[in-house]
């Protein structure tokens, strides 16, 4: 059976291109804009059940906590969120949604035609046109913004540097080649650009008081929480602390704990039933309803709403999708 996938800015319907992938409005650079959390966890119920392997905890939680330089996975899912959350047709709505094809594959190679970018993953293989987000194929990633320099790194001798406020790393192109590359202007997001523990590499970091927390990314920046300054989140971000604003994330967010039986969770959301935070956390099933962790309140989501049949418990997603 194929499913196809289709990636729009709205809901508007689709027609094909010659390549077979569905056509669509062009979709462009991401806009960090608070988060409307009753469409974010519709979105990330159909997300985590339709695309392997995260389900809709993990991409809620990086949905409202995780940014980064303008990547093809943030314009793929914010740039979707309000067309799926009215969806009511299953993994459909990534249909005319996504701009993306999926059929299952038993053995399939990552490659590139002009800019058709084809991936596989879990028995599945994934085909979208990367132009249509201004990007290029890339074999490791998907889609890429275009490398506007294309100069070439080693990776093994590669210092990071700060330039105009953005960390500098060496990325990954193919096996025979790396390009340098920048991440998130730093300042955007309320961080500093500096060195990282490694002592060549750069990131965006806290501008407070050191920390640690082993989520230390050049390209990228994750809110991990340590604690709340009122409705404010402390967070650790890459090796320094910074207090963050939690309307930022969603409409109605406040900073939330949760204290488990190995760890205290600290978090951005409007409840503590469940910490988002915590590893391999993951939704259940209740009848027809998948029980998802939303910024600490757990939420049920009628998988029938969404236009599925019911809940698989196995694993935690709504049914028929690519889950077995």
């Amino acid at each position: 059976m194929i499913v196809v996938l289709v990636v729009a800015s709205g809901c508007s319907s689709s027609s094909s291109t010659a390549s077979g992938i569905p056509s669509g409005p062009p979709v462009g650079p991401v806009k960090w804009t608070a988060l409307d959390s009753t469409k974010a966890v519709r979105a990330a119920a159909t997300l985590g059940s339709c695309l392997p392997d995260d389900r809709a905890n993990r991409i809620l939680q990086r949905m409202y906590a995780h940014r980064e330089n303008d990547s093809f996975e943030a314009r793929l899912w914010r740039s979707a969120i309000d067309c799926l959350a009215a969806k009511t047709n299953g993994c459909g709505a990534l249909g005319e949604c996504l701009a993306i094809v999926v059929e299952p594959s038993a053995d399939c190679a990552a490659s590139c035609a002009g800019s058709v970018s084809e991936q596989c993953n879990d028995g599945l293989k994934y085909r979208v046109d990367c132009g249509r987000y201004g990007m290029v194929c890339d074999t490791r990633d998907m889609c890429v913004l275009p490398h506007a320099a294309g100069k070439s790194c080693d990776s093994t001798k590669f210092v990071g540097a700060c330039d105009a406020g953005a960390p500098t790393y060496c990325s990954y192109v193919s096996k025979d080649s790396s390009e340098e590359a920048r991440g998130p202007v730093c300042a955007d997001f309320g961080l500093v650009c500096g060195p990282l523990s490694s002592g060549s590499s750069v990131g965006c970091n806290g501008a407070g008081a050191r920390c640690s927390t082993g989520t230390v990314n050049s390209r990228s920046i994750t809110y991990v929480g340590t604690g709340c300054d009122g409705t404010k989140l402390t967070a650790c971000v890459n090796e320094g602390e910074v207090a963050v604003d939690c309307g930022a994330f969603a409409t109605g967010f406040t900073c939330q704990s949760k204290v488990g039986t190995s760890r205290t969770g600290w978090f951005c959301g409007t409840g503590a039933d469940c910490d988002p935070t915590e590893p391999g956390s993951k939704p259940t099933c209740e009848g027809n309803n998948l029980v998802v962790c939303n910024g600490g309140k757990s939420e049920k989501v009628d998988c029938t709403s969404l236009g599925f049949t019911g809940c698989n418990a196995k694993y935690g997603v709504c049914s028929p999708s690519p889950w077995p």
